[in-house]
C-alpha cells in the first residue's frame, strides 16, 4: 500500500504518465493494466454469458464498482484527480444518476459528463434509474425516462442501467415491468442490473441464515441481480463480533431464489448503521474485515464487486468531508484490496473462469474453499474462515501435479502433497494461493 504523503511525493510522475498515456491514446490506462480477455472497452455491447459472466463486445469482464463516486471534478488528498486515482486502483465501474433525489436535467447533465469522463478512461457507467425504474404508462415518469435512455443509450462510457433500489418487497415485479420493457426496447445494447437488500419469508436479517423467498418473477425484470449485504453495525460494536460471513449467505441465497448466476455483491464503505445515532462516531471496516467480505463473496460466486458510500458524510472526517469522499478508507484499505483482484494482478485471470469452479472439502465447516483453473497448468484456490479463532486445515481435492504453491499476494511458498495442502488460517483470515503445474 502507498502511503499518503509517498503518494504526494508520486503526484508528478503521474503527470508525466497523464502524457504517455496521451500518446498512446484516451484508453491506454485501462487496457494497459488488463489482460487480453478481459479488458473493458469503452463503449458497444455489454452481455451475461451461460456461466454467468460479464462481457464487454465479447469479451469476459470482472466488474469493480463505486456507488456514489466521489464528484468528476474531485481531487485527492494527494493532489491527484480523483476519477484517475480511482481507475488507476481498479476500479471500473462508477454509478450515476440521482441518489436521495429525484432525476432532474442538471442530474442528466451529470450522467452525460460521466459517461464522456468514463469513455476516455475506458472504464463504464451505472445509470440508476431510481423513480423512473417504476413509471408507469402515460405519466411524467415515463417521459422522462424516454429522455434519459435516448440521452444516454449511445454514449460509449455507458456500461449499465440500474433498476429500482431493493424492490422486494416494495414493488412487485408488474410494478417494474412498464419501465424496464422502455428501457429494453430503446436500449437492448446494455445489461438492466438490479440490487435486492437481504431478505427472509419471516422479516429477520441479521438473526440466522437467509431464507429466502422466490424471487423468480423478478427475472422478467432485470437482466442481471446483485445484493447488498452491510454487517458492521456500531450499535453493536462492543456487543458481539459483526457475521461477516452473511456476505456469503446472503450472496448464495440470491443465487437460489433467482435461479440465475450473474450475480454481484455490494460490500460496505459507510452505510446508516455505521454511525453513532447520538454522536460523531463511526465503525468502518478494518482491513481484514473487508479483505474476507471481498473473498468470502467471491468463494460464493460474486461476478463482480461493488463497493458503497465513499460519499457518506455521516463518515468522514475533516479532510474528507472537504473533498465529498472517504479517501481515508480508499488510502487505509481499499485501494491495497483491489490491487488483489483487478485487472492486471495474477488472480484477476481466475476471476474471469467461474466455471471452473471446483468446492473444496476441508477439514473444518468453518472454512469454505474453491479453486479454478485458469490453464491445465494454473490452479487457484481460495480459502475464506469464517471462524472466530486461529484454525489448522486441511484442503482437499487439489491436482495431484500441485506440489508447490505461492501465496497471494504475499509470495510465501506452500506445501501440497496428495491432493491436500495443510496451513494455519487465523480468524476471519483468507488464503489465496497459485499453484503451477512443472
Amino acid at each position: 500500500m502507498v502511503g499518503s504523503s509517498s503518494k504526494r511525493l508520486l503526484a508528478s510522475l503521474a503527470i508525466l504518465a497523464a502524457s504517455v498515456a496521451a500518446e498512446l491514446g484516451p484508453n491506454s490506462r485501462a487496457w494497459a493494466a488488463a489482460e487480453p480477455n478481459a479488458a473493458a472497452s469503452a463503449g458497444g455491447l455489454t452481455t451475461v454469458d451461460a456461466d454467468g459472466a460479464f462481457r464487454v463486445n465479447g469479451r469476459r469482464f470482472f466488474p469493480i464498482g463505486l456507488t456514489m463516486p466521489p464528484p468528476l471534478e474531485g481531487m485527492t488528498p494527494w493532489g491527484t484527480t480523483a476519477v484517475d486515482e480511482l481507475v488507476d486502483g481498479g476500479v471500473t465501474i462508477f454509478r450515476t444518476g440521482p441518489h436521495g433525489r429525484e432525476w432532474s436535467d442538471e442530474l442528466l447533465a451529470s450522467a452525460v459528463a460521466w459517461n464522456e469522463a468514463a469513455a476516455e478512461r475506458g472504464v463504464f457507467t451505472w445509470v440508476h434509474l431510481r423513480e423512473l425504474a417504476s413509471a408507469l404508462p402515460g405519466t411524467e415518469g415515463e417521459a422522462r425516462l424516454r429522455e434519459v435512455v435516448e440521452t444516454l443509450k449511445d454514449s460509449p462510457g455507458l456500461g449499465f442501467w440500474k433498476g429500482a433500489d431493493e424492490p422486494w418487497p416494495r414493488f412487485e415485479p408488474a410494478d417494474l415491468e412498464h419501465a424496464y420493457g422502455i428501457v429494453k426496447e430503446l436500449d437492448p445494447n446494455h445489461l438492466f442490473h438490479t440490487i435486492f437488500g437481504p431478505f427472509s419469508r419471516d422479516g429477520t436479517i441479521f438473526r440466522q441464515a437467509p431464507d429466502p423467498p422466490d424471487l423468480r418473477p423478478y427475472n422478467a425484470v432485470t437482466d442481471t441481480h446483485g445484493i447488498d449485504v452491510y454487517p458492521i453495525h456500531y450499535r453493536f460494536m462492543g456487543l458481539r463480533p459483526p457475521s461477516l460471513h452473511f456476505v456469503g449467505l446472503w450472496l448464495a441465497a440470491l443465487r437460489r431464489a433467482t435461479g440465475r448466476n450473474a450475480v454481484t455483491m455490494t460490500l460496505q464503505i459507510c452505510f446508516t448503521g455505521s454511525k453513532n445515532p447520538e454522536g460523531p462516531e463511526f465503525v468502518l471496516p478494518t482491513r481484514r474485515q473487508e479483505r474476507y467480505m471481498i473473498y468470502d463473496a467471491i468463494v460464493n460466486g460474486a461476478r463482480g464487486l461493488i463497493f458503497y458510500g465513499g460519499q457518506l458524510a455521516r463518515c468522514h472526517d475533516e479532510r474528507d468531508a472537504a473533498l465529498g469522499w472517504n479517501w481515508t478508507f480508499w488510502d487505509s484499505v481499499l485501494e491495497d484490496l483491489l490491487a488483489e483482484i483487478r485487472a492486471g494482478s495474477p488472480l484477476h485471470r481466475a476471476l474471469l473462469r467461474p466455471e471452473t469452479t471446483v468446492s473444496l472439502r476441508t477439514s473444518t465447516e468453518k472454512i469454505e474453499a474453491i479453486s479454478r483453473r485458469v490453464s491445465p497448468r494454473e490452479r487457484w484456490v481460495i480459502a475464506a474462515h469464517h471462524g472466530k479463532v486461529v484454525r489448522k486445515v486441511t484442503l482437499r481435492d487439489l491436482p495431484r501435479w500441485a506440489k508447490s504453491g505461492r501465496l497471494h499476494p504475499s509470495g510465501k511458498t506452500v506445501t501440497a502433497k496428495a491432493g491436500k495442502v495443510t496451513l494455519y488460517v487465523p480468524a476471519w483470515g483468507v488464503r489465496v494461493m497459485r499453484f503451477t503445474r512443472p
